[in-house]
């Protein structure tokens, strides 16, 4: 798992926050990787012949250059995208407290948003 990674490097590229429409969409794979907290809404994807459903307070991680499909409802999150990260593990994890995580994923969004300090955001 991610959070077991001893060697994990990464470069913040962006924090933000996503409304995504209803509908099914094919997203082509991407120079980055994506870290990314579901606040509200579902999203149904299918990832390197996986499927799961993703509801409030899931955490994904997509590595760079990952294609996938997705269904989604009306729904948001969070996401951090990294560049230069060296994870390559599709991870998809359900937590059991996740009041605490959308707090950090808040803190980090809104530090992002004050003055994109990348030491300070990579940090939190």
């Amino acid at each position: 798992m991610i959070c077991n990674f001893d060697d994990l490097s990464f470069q913040i590229l962006t924090v933000d926050r996503f409304i995504h429409k209803p509908g099914f969409f094919s997203v082509n794979a991407r120079p980055y990787a994506a870290f990314s907290l579901r606040l509200s809404g579902t999203g149904s994807f299918e990832i390197g012949g996986k499927r799961f459903v993703s509801a409030p307070g899931d955490v994904i991680f997509l590595p760079a250059d990952t294609p996938y499909k997705v269904e989604y409802s009306v729904s948001e999150s969070i996401v951090v995208h990294f560049e230069q990260c060296n994870y390559s593990n599709i991870e998809f994890i359900r937590l059991n407290h996740p009041m605490r995580t959308e707090i950090q994923f808040q803190q980090l969004l809104d530090l992002w948003n004050q003055n994109h300090s990348v030491n300070q955001a990579k940090s939190l």
